[in-house]
């Protein structure tokens, strides 16, 4: 006969509650009624079948979601200011609708910077009977490194600014977008096309979009090559301007709002003398160029926690997985067809 959670609280002799916490790895278990069901659940060879609680669970279901658990928010910035940065915002915003829908709470919950900190928090989210854990991007910590408990822990990654450890993730589809971006900028008439990106930046996305202008210069060798706006001495209004008088670019490339701000800031005008794409557009900005679909990368990172924890995975993963939302175009006013 196959084992079962009754026979675990018969040979353990505890109750199938204390049984179903401690095979889930759930706080509130005396650790040596916690080894007792572990090794009674061994000797009798007892496997979870996930899919098995999972049609259970769904058999209990009401026309509301039933509550499971609650999954942790990890974020640069506490969930009152969630407003100020859109992409944040709008991870938060998918990530909550569809946790929701599941059946799960959300905690938000500061990412602490101090490796101290970092290890008190995995204490308290295992006291708190809390498994599942996303991590959102950090913007201004290079390198990025959380340590926590992990072997309680099913967690996701938004982005990739987390250096170690490698965990799951969802992030944007950088390779195939941006080499459509850049073709998209040459059919739209533009040859003198520059590269004007903040080096911070480009070290968390691990080179991405320096990578995909070299690629097309390669492909497209007719085009005037441009040296790319390095700014080793700080991402600047002053250094942008004189890398643009230098370069002399029809069209630049960009990431976030200051480069069009500090260049109309100068008098230049939009996109009279000088064109715009943007590899971050956001809603209330004027910006041409690729928009992240942030709401969906958080309903996405749901799912996968979801499932990791119906199966009872828990763990830094081997051989972690790699999901790719694809971004939006975003029609602005930056980036017209060039009719110089």
């Amino acid at each position: 006969m196959r084992a079962n959670l009754r026979m675990i609280a018969r040979e353990a002799r505890v109750g199938l509650g204390t049984v179903s916490r401690a095979l889930r790895g759930l706080a509130g278990v005396d650790p040596e009624t916690l080894a007792r069901v572990q090794a009674v659940a061994d000797r009798l060879g007892y496997v979870r079948d996930p899919q098995l609680a999972s049609a259970f669970s769904f058999a209990r279901r009401a026309e509301k979601p039933v509550y499971r658990e609650t999954l942790a928010f990890l974020a640069v910035e506490p969930e009152t200011r969630y407003g100020r940065l859109a992409w944040l915002q709008g991870l938060h915003t998918g990530f909550a609708e569809r946790a929701a829908g599941l059946g799960y709470a959300v905690r938000c919950i500061v990412t602490p910077r101090e490796a101290k900190a970092q290890r008190a928090l995995s204490r308290q989210l295992h006291a708190q009977g809390i498994r599942g854990v996303a991590v959102c991007p950090v913007t201004d910590w290079t390198p990025f490194e959380l340590d926590l408990e992990w072997k309680r822990f099913a967690a996701a990654e938004l982005g990739h600014s987390l250096w170690r450890p490698a965990l799951m993730r969802v992030e944007r589809d950088l390779a195939d977008d941006f080499a459509l971006m850049f073709t998209e900028i040459r059919k739209r008439g533009y040859r003198r096309i520059g590269l004007a990106m903040n080096r911070d930046d480009e070290v968390r996305r691990r080179w991405g979009v320096l990578a995909a202008y070299l690629l097309f210069r390669h492909r497209n060798a007719d085009l005037p090559a441009l040296r790319p706006l390095e700014d080793v001495s700080g991402y600047t209004k002053r250094n942008l301007l004189r890398w643009v008088r230098q370069e002399k670019p029809e069209v630049i490339v960009v990431n976030g709002s200051e480069p069009l701000d500090w260049l109309q800031e100068a008098g230049w005008r939009f996109p009279e003398d000088i064109a715009v794409c943007r590899i971050d557009c956001i809603p209330g900005r004027p910006e041409t160029g690729l928009a992240a679909d942030y709401e969906q990368m958080g309903r996405a990172v749901v799912n996968l926690l979801s499932s990791a924890l119906e199966r009872g995975e828990l763990g830094l993963p081997e051989r972690p997985g790699v999901l790719s939302i694809p971004n939006r175009w975003n029609e602005g006013s930056t980036l017209p067809m060039d009719v110089r």
